[in-house]
């Protein structure tokens, strides 16, 4: 039994390391200027991997708050800088696509309507894939 509890820490701290900065999550100062693309990508992913972790366990208040900066993050979207050739066309409709889906899931988190809300974050994570950045 006493080589279980390394093993333990081992995995909670593994766990801890791995995750997104907590602040990708937050949202950026409303007066912020324009971001790079990249980064509000980023920012995306991890917001929409914090509103996932949050659904799962029906963490209501925290989903809702992931969500706000999903919103927030659709809006800065559409004035990023450093765009990629291939993303420009099709970035408004998007972005546009982006804030409303993370508005749909915000009103259904606040309903507590977790299934509705988990295929609407499904939207969320397929439109974030195709914003997605090459390695």
């Amino acid at each position: 039994m006493r080589r279980a509890y390394p093993l333990l820490v081992l995995f909670l701290l593994g766990c801890t390391a791995t995750g997104e900065p907590h602040a990708l999550i937050k949202p950026l100062p409303d007066d912020a200027g324009a971001q790079p693309f990249p980064e509000l990508v980023k920012r995306g992913r991890a917001q929409a991997i914090a509103a996932t972790e949050a659904l799962y366990i029906e963490d209501w208040t925290e989903a809702d708050e992931a969500g706000k900066a999903l919103e927030q993050t659709a809006r800065f979207l559409n004035k990023a800088t450093d765009v990629p050739d291939d993303k420009k066309d099709n970035l408004p409709a998007l972005s546009g696509d982006l804030g409303e889906d993370a508005s749909k899931f915000r009103t259904l988190v606040k309903a507590k309507d977790g299934d509705k809300a988990n295929d609407v974050l499904a939207r969320i994570n397929f439109k974030l894939r195709k914003l997605g950045l090459k390695k």
